[in-house]
């Protein structure tokens, strides 16, 4: 009892410190962590460099896209520390085919080694976390892109 009342206490006072509402602009979907000890360090390290965010109802954290590569750092650092390691295999979901092309030319670009591979029905690329830095800009430039180019889509239909 007395630790589901400091989760709501500490999930209330970082929450009361974001903004109560994002400002305008595209959203990058957000996260959930299970162990509150690591949300309370990842919710301090956000607000300490000034990213927006809200914690919606259901406890998940929503940020701008525009502060992806930098709430990935976050969460990266706070699951394994400040060390990158070549042991360690990040993963993103591909949501569709251009998705997929656009991540593996940047990804060529860049000279990041990765795998495309389908799990469950789920296509995935995947890299080595010494890379993650870099992946991290990859994934924030890539989902503006794709909804650039699902806006151009929608003003052409």
């Amino acid at each position: 009892m007395y630790r589901i009342i400091i989760t709501i206490f500490l999930l209330f006072t970082l929450g009361s410190c974001a903004r109560e509402e994002l400002p305008a602009g595209l959203r990058a979907g957000g996260f959930k962590l299970a162990s509150e000890q690591k949300l309370a360090e990842v919710l301090k390290e956000i607000s300490s460099l000034y990213v927006p965010y809200e914690v919606n109802e259901k406890g998940w954290v929503i940020y701008m896209q525009k502060d992806k590569a930098t709430v990935l750092g976050i969460l990266r650092k706070a699951h394994y520390g400040n060390e990158l390691s070549a042991r360690v295999i990040e993963s993103e979901v591909v949501m569709d085919s251009a998705h997929l092309q656009l991540l593996v030319s940047r990804f060529e670009e860049q000279g990041i080694p990765y795998n495309v591979e389908t799990f469950n029905d789920v296509e995935q690329i995947s890299w080595l976390q010494i890379y993650g830095p870099k992946v991290d800009i990859i994934i924030q430039e890539v989902g503006f892109e794709r909804t650039k180019t699902f806006n151009k889509q929608i003003i052409q239909h």
